[in-house]
């Protein structure tokens, strides 16, 4: 990556403009599983006892496969309560240890964050801070454009989180609007259509036509990331250079306009390090701004000035 990459970037962080849409990886040196590595943990968790053997094959199949994973979530809800599988999930994404990447976000003083993860580090960095946090309800999709008018950094947990055991279609998030947490393509489904779809809508397109975007822990394959790109390119568009971040080792797969691919990273862990680039960078660019500049007078200016006076 660019030297130039680094300071585009740190001027959209110092200029409070830069939102990070966060993915999995960002929690990766907590301890926290991929995606494809939380699906085989949720059929490993129920396999003995709760999938019945009908299904045990086809759902391991399609949990294993980042094309599939939805598909097979989806299946899995058919036959699990959903109840079972948010708690069984609430355990599964308990931090391991202190992520080290969250501290060099919360660094960062972002503007807010969008983020797929249902876990919380997101939720903790931010209470070091008064921040507003947003979930996928009609009410705080609604509520964003106001958001954005204040200087009040925000958390959008567009795919819910670990606390909403509600599905979808239950009365309580159907009729009230509530949240609830995306698990499968039934769910997905369920976000971007009807009133809730269209507020949906228009809360990220207020973010895009305000923000840089810096996607931070996709893969160019994530289900999650596709799907969001698709839905975001078919209703809005990038207004401003964003930029996704993706691994050295990955191919790299076709992105809306004016998103720009940068890939600084072997791993997800390595994250830390390059987010401190981006911040020692911020801090440069403040002292360049702040420092007055001495300028040296020939003693031709100097009599000029006299006579001035």
């Amino acid at each position: 990556m660019s030297n130039k990459d680094i300071k585009d970037i740190a001027e959209a962080v110092r200029d409070k403009r830069c939102v990070v849409f966060a993915g999995a990886g960002i929690s990766r040196d907590a301890g926290l599983p991929d995606w494809l590595t939380l699906g085989k943990e949720l059929f490993n968790r129920f396999e003995k006892e709760k999938i019945p053997t009908d299904y045990k094959v086809a759902i391991h199949t399609m949990l294993s496969s980042k094309e599939t994973l939805l598909d097979g979530i989806g299946v899995l809800l058919n036959v699990i309560n959903r109840f079972n599988i948010t708690a069984a999930l609430r355990d599964l994404l308990k931090p391991k240890q202190e992520s080290v990447t969250h501290k060099e976000l919360g660094r960062l003083k972002l503007r807010g964050f969008i983020t797929t993860n249902y876990d919380r580090l997101l939720d903790d960095m931010l209470t070091q801070t008064d921040y507003r946090r947003l979930t996928n309800s009609i009410p705080d999709l609604r509520s964003t454009g106001r958001v954005l008018d204040s200087s009040t950094p925000f958390l959008l947990k567009l795919h819910g989180d670990i606390d909403n055991e509600l599905s979808p279609d239950s009365l309580d998030v159907a009729k009230g609007g509530g949240p609830f947490m995306v698990l499968s393509k039934a769910d997905y489904t369920a976000l971007i259509q009807g009133e809730r779809g269209e507020e949906l809508r228009l809360a990220l397109h207020a973010i895009l036509q305000k923000a840089s975007i810096l996607f931070l822990g996709y893969g160019f394959t994530d289900p999650d990331v596709r799907l969001a790109l698709d839905y975001l390119s078919r209703y809005s568009s990038f207004p401003h250079q964003s930029w996704f971040v993706g691994l050295e080792r990955e191919t790299l797969s076709s992105l809306p306009p004016n998103i720009k691919v940068i890939q600084p990273i072997k791993e997800w862990t390595e994250l830390p390090s390059w987010l401190n680039e981006i911040f020692k960078e911020t801090r440069v660019s403040v002292e360049a701004v702040s420092e007055p500049k001495i300028i040296k007078l020939t003693e031709e200016e100097k009599r000029a000035i006299r006579a001035l006076a």
